[in-house]
């Protein structure tokens, strides 16, 4: 009878034997049997296998993986409708500026070794996280254990560590405050994990995976997933096909389409609120300087269609602003221009750019119309995904205007660097959080678009603490980017997962990733 267990363990032999990381396929074409082939069949387990490009260290929070959620505990998490709901954190409570939290923990909550999750932990998370992980820097904030299960945290500049905070998970004091503190992100630890999650660490092979088991003792109750391996690796269709794995992660819209008429897998999507897909106008540039124009652009593109052509789903907003967070969630994003070609014909003539030798491209000044998108073509994140489908869209929609635009795919540092340099007339570009943005919109944007007053905004924003204050400054960032269009928003970014549709509990948009929220997950085998 095949199981994770022993999978694991010829993996381990297999590995040592070549001395490095064998692929996955080359060490199930040395095994053999059923159980390479179909890691499913011959056991009674409910078992999950997942592909994803980590490696012995993806645990640790330098990586910032879902993947630590199957062994670490956060604060909170979202359920399936969105709202947030206690983890470890069980209450809390705010002072009326929301600078000052006191959070009371669950007491059932304990580590995996059976030493209950305390205050102290949580201190020392959020101190480590402070003093050696960057976000949000140290003297951000001060916690203070008040009892074993209650601390308090006052915050200086917002960030990590309050219970509106749904990704910080929290590490065991009592194994690692005698650890080397300086070199946190080598320790050990990270390849044989103790957290408080909803599963154990049974073992790690070096170059391969993890494998885990349900937690018997979890504080939210045993995980309906008995066994999880955790593979590393490029997830690939052929691995869901095969039956090597049934969950990839993180998966590209070419790769979700390409399974389209496969019943034995569904997809699922995540919208991530605070990742905008956007193509960046260097407004140094003579034909992006107008406002006009920019608006004519904006007008050109036919946002509802370019979410459908890149295999978006339908009901993502069309806007022409940023927004906070809560915003997104409740549907309550700016709206966009409208998609007319008339107008924006109309902009560009006024704007003095017209035909005027017949060759189909509009000129001013002796200067044609013609300019290059600059984007990623390499692999990598989601957010580096998604640039050439969505530039080939803008290339179709603005040639019947007589804009000729041109595609050049720049690889990974290659392509960041230009975009952040402002060595490019456009390039596509995800804003993502405030740092991204105020290299784009701040007082030393190298694309030429400086407005004090959003750069003031963006700061308050920064330093804001009030849900309802960081909603009233985006607004009115959108009433200036309404008159100035510094960027054409494209489409907020998507996550996607593909899974095999006996893995039940997934939904789309908060319940669709299946790694993130695998405790909440179950297997029906259908007959």
């Amino acid at each position: 009878m095949w199981s994770p267990s022993g999978f694991l363990e010829v993996i381990e032999q297999a590995t040592a034997i070549y001395r490095g990381v064998v692929p996955l396929v080359v060490l199930c074409t040395l095994i053999g049997g059923p159980g390479c082939a179909d890691p499913r069949a011959g056991t009674a387990e409910a078992t999950v296998s997942i592909m994803m490009p980590l490696d012995e260290y993806g645990l640790s929070w330098h990586w910032s993986s879902q993947a630590q959620f199957l062994v670490f505990s956060p604060l909170v998490a979202r359920n399936a409708e969105g709202e947030l709901e206690p983890r470890l954190a069980a209450s809390w409570e705010h002072s009326p500026d929301y600078r000052e939290w006191t959070v009371r923990l669950n007491t059932k909550a304990r580590w995996h070794d059976g030493v209950p999750v305390t205050a102290g932990d949580v201190k020392y998370t959020l101190d480590l996280l402070a003093r050696e992980g960057g976000v949000p820097g140290s003297g951000a904030y001060a916690v203070s254990v008040l009892d074993d299960s209650t601390y308090s945290i006052r915050y200086e500049r917002p960030g990590i560590g309050n219970p509106l905070d749904d990704f910080t998970v929290i590490y065991p004091r009592h194994l690692l405050e005698d650890l080397d503190q300086e070199r946190w992100g080598e320790w050990e630890f990270w390849k044989k994990p103790v957290g408080s999650g909803p599963f154990r660490h049974v073992r790690t092979v070096e170059g391969v995976g993890f494998e885990f088991e349900a937690n018997p003792d979890y504080f939210r109750g045993r995980p309906r997933i008995d066994r999880v391996v955790l593979k590393f690796g490029v997830p690939q269709l052929q691995h869901l096909q095969s039956g090597e794995v049934d969950v990839l992660p993180n998966v590209t819209e070419l790769m979700m389409m390409q399974l389209e008429q496969d019943e034995r897998f569904s997809g699922y999507r995540w919208n991530n609120p605070i990742r905008i897909k956007t193509l960046l106008w260097n407004h140094r540039s003579p034909l992006f300087e107008d406002a006009r124009v920019r608006r004519a652009l904006a007008l050109a593109i036919d946002r509802h269609e370019l979410r459908t052509a890149v295999g978006l789903p339908d009901g993502l907003p069309v806007f022409d602003a940023l927004y906070s967070d809560n915003q997104f969630r409740r549907g309550d994003v700016p709206g966009a221009v409208p998609y007319d070609t008339t107008e924006a014909a109309s902009l560009l003539e006024t704007a003095g750019w017209r035909d005027r030798d017949g060759d189909g491209v509009r000129e001013r000044a002796g200067r044609s119309f013609r300019f290059t998108i600059h984007f990623s073509g390499g692999g990598g994140s989601w957010g580096a995904r998604g640039g050439e489908a969505a530039a080939l869209f803008v290339q179709n929609a603005l040639r019947p205007l007589g804009i000729d635009v041109r595609l050049q795919p720049l690889e990974g540092a290659v392509w960041r660097d230009r975009v952040q340099s402002g060595e490019i007339e456009a390039g596509i570009e995800d804003l993502a959080g405030l740092a991204t943005r105020f290299w784009v919109f701040g007082e030393e944007s190298q694309l030429g678009y400086v407005k004090p007053r959003v750069v003031t905004l963006l700061r308050r924003i920064e330093s804001a603490f009030d849900p309802d204050s960081v909603d009233f400054f985006y607004d009115e960032i959108a009433t200036i980017f309404a008159k100035d269009h510094p960027v054409l928003f494209l489409y907020p970014a998507v996550s996607m997962t593909i899974a095999h549709r006996r893995l039940r509990g997934l939904s789309t948009p908060y319940r669709a990733d299946a790694v993130w929220y695998l405790e909440d997950l179950w297997i029906e085998e259908e007959e």
